[in-house]
């Protein structure tokens, strides 16, 4: 990543292996491997990983990655913002029109559809309104911290400043879309 100027990081997509964050505490131990280069994503398939994952940030100063969805996301950052981890390593992100396949017990596919685009938004407004978390503060996994990993805040991303990208999602009081702005052009307006 070095001559390229690009990031030179990883996302590493977790299964449901036995071994959770083992591989990636083997990789970085020697100092060969830097634990902000790689990021895990789909951190809370179960308590265990999300409890290593917890320990990847306050130990090992590494990001993760939160797929969002509506019914439990907002507690687990509620949870990690309460309890003082480094917030500024917790990124959120979505599987929006990703396949989500159903399977029998005996792992055969028994169906497929794709996963809803709104879940980013549904999930902030819950982490604000909900649990009560300051709006600058609960943008934060969603906006600054993946813009941090990735190495795109020198470009204008993940934060408003002046010479950045300008992409702007505005919402009303009630969390509504009212406009979206991307590259300082609005995309879309909704003067309903």
């Amino acid at each position: 990543g070095m001559l390229s100027g690009k990031a030179g990081v990883t996302v590493l997509h977790l299964g449901d292996g036995q071994e959770k964050l083992k591989p990636l505490y083997e990789a970085v131990a020697d100092g060969t491997l830097n634990p902000r280069q790689i990021i895990p994503t789909h951190i809370c398939r179960s308590e265990e990983l999300l409890s290593q994952g917890i320990d990847w940030v306050s130990n090992k100063g590494g990001y993760i990655d939160i797929t969002a969805n509506e019914h439990s996301t907002h507690l687990v950052l509620k949870d990690i913002y309460s309890k003082k981890i480094r917030f500024d390593r917790i990124c959120v992100s979505s599987d929006g029109l990703g396949s989500l396949p159903r399977f029998d017990e005996e792992k055969n596919l028994v169906g497929i559809r794709s996963a809803p685009v709104d879940t980013l938004l549904k999930t902030f407004t819950t982490l604000v309104k909900d649990r009560g978390l300051p709006v600058h503060e609960a943008l934060k996994p969603f906006t600054a911290n993946p813009a941090a990993f990735y190495h795109l805040q020198k470009k204008g991303i993940g934060l408003l400043k002046r010479g950045g990208s300008a992409n702007i999602l505005f919402i009303d009081r009630d969390f509504q879309i009212v406009e979206v702005i991307s590259s300082g052009r609005s995309i879309l307006e909704n003067r309903g």
